[in-house]
């Protein structure tokens, strides 16, 4: 039986890629504007509920959107 390595490869790659598009998940968070003082710069303190932390838009938004 003779071995080709580049087939090999072609069938590690196809694995990996179907493993990697079986991996994505939707990162959206629902979340609400808690300060709007940054938001020329495009940063705002939100909440999703539990916690809030940093978040960047393009987009202005205010407070409670």
């Amino acid at each position: 039986m003779s071995f080709d390595t580049e087939q090999l490869f072609q069938a590690i790659d196809i694995i990996v890629d179907k493993r990697l598009e079986d991996l994505y998940f939707d990162k959206t968070l629902v979340c609400t504007i808690k300060d709007d003082i940054n938001k020329k710069n495009g940063q705002y303190t939100v909440s999703d509920g539990a916690i809030s932390f940093i978040a960047y838009g393009e987009s202005i938004y205010n407070n409670g959107d």
